[in-house]
């Protein structure tokens, strides 16, 4: 995601009742939301733009 959609995109489009509201998470917060759930992390990447996307791809499995 282009890191102005958040910041400048998104809430334009809700002052104009075009998108609902939404949440953006960063990616730490985003794995301590999940790990606070009980889910381990496997896997964290990200893709595209050789490994310097914006936009992370995260697996995660529920603990036994």
């Amino acid at each position: 995601m282009n890191p102005l959609i958040p910041y400048v995109a998104l809430p334009l489009l809700r002052a104009i009742r075009k998108v609902p509201h939404m949440l953006c998470f960063r990616a730490e917060a985003l794995q301590s939301a999940i790990a606070r759930q009980g889910m381990r992390i496997v896997s964290v990447e990200r893709h595209g733009t050789r490994g310097k996307d914006i936009r992370v791809f995260i697996v995660a499995r529920k603990q036994a």
